[in-house]
């Protein structure tokens, strides 16, 4: 088994006054890593899927660790929205050229109603599309 280890390192001054910091987490148990880069262009695809088995392009839901999708894309490339879908339930983000995305598990919720009762569902799937030509984005998927 292997350990993962995340270093998310903030570096800030204002004013003279370092407000920024290190972070440090280590994901352990980690068994099975899957890594690589896509192109996504202007019609949505899918990015990985989360089930009760494995398979291509599949991982298993309760042996996820982590997962980071990167927009690889350079300065002023095109912008990537990422749909996150549970049971019953969706969320998006956008990433822009050089952001990143964290999932540290399989667990999600989104609500519409304005409900503050939080309730989590497993994720089902990630998809992914640019606003405009063709984005890189690179996928590891962590898991156990």
């Amino acid at each position: 088994m292997a350990t993962l280890k995340l270093t998310v390192q903030e570096d800030l001054t204002i004013g003279g006054v370092q407000r920024g910091s290190t972070k440090v987490t280590d994901y352990s148990a980690i068994t099975q890593a899957d890594t690589r880069l896509m192109e996504v262009g202007t019609a949505e695809v899918s990015v990985f899927k989360l089930n009760t088995s494995v398979g291509s392009g599949q991982f298993k839901t309760s042996d996820l660790v982590y997962a980071r999708i990167s927009n690889n894309s350079d300065t002023g490339g095109p912008n990537v929205t990422v749909r996150v879908l549970g049971t019953g339930e969706e969320y998006f983000f956008v990433l822009e050229p050089g952001d990143i995305h964290i999932f540290s598990n399989a667990q999600m919720d989104a609500n519409a109603t304005g409900s503050q009762a939080f309730s989590t569902a497993n994720i089902a799937e990630v998809k992914a599309v640019s606003s405009s030509g063709t984005a890189t984005i690179e996928l590891l998927v962590a898991s156990s």
